[in-house]
């Protein structure tokens, strides 16, 4: 509630103030959590965020936003320089207090830029930018609450474990979430520039092939 008081909040000009409120005490509470939730393997979470936070730096230059520029750069810029100590074989640590703290960074982050100069739906570019945190919350989710679990409950259903459980050793599924995040990061990109029709179209790809990977990943056996 101290960001929303200090004016850092969605605005879209079809909504009125009170859904704009809402939905930014939402979407603040789900990334600060999906950040946390991804940080289940050494170097995922900072090594995310720190692409998220260049993305966005991106974002805020060419909408010539320089205060948002140089906050994404300076926690993009720390994160490269916590990973050189957390990526696997592990040194140090986030913790649960790292891991929000980056979400609720990169979540305001996002809250502040600016994504409709030339797309009416360029209000949606962050959840793209913030695909991987946001799948692996909505995967984990969604299993935990078909086996009739509580979603606030631990469980190895993530997607990093389920690729680590198939075959890829942890840097490898470490670096497979770093490309994947990037990729999504170009598609935000791209997403600045395309017209209405454009976004969606992406948007529905983007949803068909979540879907998807979801299914498959599902199919992985955790219990053995």
């Amino acid at each position: 509630f101290v960001l929303i008081k200090a004016g850092i909040r969605i605005e879209i000009a079809f909504l009125p103030d009170w859904a704009g409120i809402l939905l930014s005490v939402l979407w603040i509470v789900a990334i600060t959590n999906a950040f946390n939730m991804i940080d289940i393997m050494d170097g995922l979470a900072a090594g995310v965020g720190c692409i998220c936070c260049l993305v966005l730096f991106y974002v805020a230059v060419v909408n010539q936003r320089p205060m948002i520029a140089i906050m994404s750069l300076s926690l993009a810029g720390a994160l490269v320089g916590f990973l050189k100590f957390n990526f696997a074989p592990a040194r140090i640590y986030l913790g649960d207090m790292g891991s929000l703290f980056i979400g609720c960074m990169v979540g305001s982050l996002c809250l502040i830029g600016s994504y409709t100069a030339h797309n009416r739906l360029g209000f949606l570019i962050p959840i793209v930018i913030l695909g991987v945190p946001i799948f692996d919350m909505l995967f984990v989710s969604y299993i935990r609450w078909r086996r009739g679990m509580s979603i606030l409950l631990g469980s190895p259903d993530h997607f990093a474990l389920r690729l680590r459980k198939w075959r890829l050793t942890t840097r490898q599924t470490v670096l497979c979430s770093y490309g994947l995040s990037a990729l999504l990061g170009v598609v935000g990109i791209l997403m600045l520039y395309v017209p209405d029709f454009g976004s969606v179209a992406i948007l529905l790809a983007l949803a068909a092939v979540g879907c998807g990977l979801g299914i498959l990943l599902k199919k992985i056996d955790m219990t053995m």
